[in-house]
């Protein structure tokens, strides 16, 4: 859903990356979505359509959900945390106003006509059989392997979804581009290829996708507070100083440089370029088209 929000918004600043807790939280008592026991993509689609998703600057992966002890509330969906406890809320409270996305629509599919038809407007999620004897470990996906064995047409054989993300043609052999979910260690970065057409651990079985609205719903839950009106924090250490701010930031910076300075090791960049070398304006987050600044965190 991250994918195609960016591809509908062509790589603007800042990038969208939807948050997975209120999913884990939130999505319960459906059959098919045992938060973190696992669930279909088509049930997290039919929520995100009724619900809306906020991203992950709003709801941190926890790694817990409804089944063991992290239930939806309205922090679930949309919190932030204040450096020092405040008197109202404690440490984190809900966020009263925010952004959430939404799905427009959703299919299911299977083959690879369709898939591949699907994949000309985004990523689309399918099952596979990740218990397949030697795939868990990656190590032939890391040297640069396509996959080839283990056709599955049993759907109780799946057991864990992937993301599609392209397809194409090394020698003679079609494959699948795919990512995983175990982290850039597993695999090569994080991806591995599966021989298209052959329906290989299952992948051609079960596949889904979502069209997503290009722009955000913004939710008020209530009515802004007036500055002089705002809980304030507690004094650091809980000592009444008039020099203290009433919201001291996270950390007072401190330069702990010493008495040899800032250590760089090249030319300062004021001796290497003159002012009429350099352009008129500089955006990382837009050069030519492409963003190349990571995403927001909150």
């Amino acid at each position: 859903m991250s994918d195609r929000i960016k591809i509908l918004r062509k790589a603007a600043f800042p990038d969208i990356v939807l948050a997975a807790q209120p999913i884990l939280s939130c999505l319960q008592d459906k059959d098919g979505a045992s938060g973190c026991f696992g669930g279909f993509s088509h049930f997290v689609y039919q929520w995100v359509e009724e619900n809306g998703l906020t991203d992950n600057t709003c709801s941190m992966y926890q790694a817990r959900g409804w089944t063991n002890g992290l239930n939806c509330t309205a922090e679930s969906i949309c919190q932030n945390c204040a450096p020092i406890p405040s008197i109202e809320h404690g440490t984190c409270f809900a966020t009263p106003s925010y952004d959430k996305w939404m799905v427009t629509g959703y299919d299911t599919i299977n083959g690879t006509e369709a898939m591949i038809n699907a994949l000309q407007d985004g990523p689309i999620t399918c099952a596979i059989n990740a218990n397949a004897a030697g795939f868990e470990g990656g190590l032939w996906a890391a040297a640069g392997q396509v996959w080839a064995n283990a056709t599955t047409t049993n759907p109780d054989d799946l057991d864990h979804e992937i993301s599609i993300v392209g397809y194409s043609t090394m020698g003679s052999v079609d494959y699948w581009h795919v990512r995983n979910s175990w982290g850039t260690s597993w695999g090569d970065n994080g991806f591995f290829m599966v021989e298209r057409d052959q329906n290989y651990i299952g992948i051609e079985l079960e596949c889904s996708y979502a069209n997503m609205s290009a722009t955000p719903v913004h939710v008020t839950t209530e009515p802004e507070i007036e500055p002089e009106n705002k809980p304030f924090l507690l004094p650091i250490n809980g000592v009444e100083d008039l020099d203290v701010p009433k919201n001291p930031p996270c950390r007072i910076p401190v330069n702990d440089w010493g008495e040899e300075g800032p250590k760089i090791l090249t030319n300062f960049p004021h001796l290497e370029f003159t002012p009429e070398a350099l352009p008129d304006s500089w955006f990382w987050g837009d050069i030519n088209g492409v963003n190349f600044l990571s995403s927001l965190r909150n």
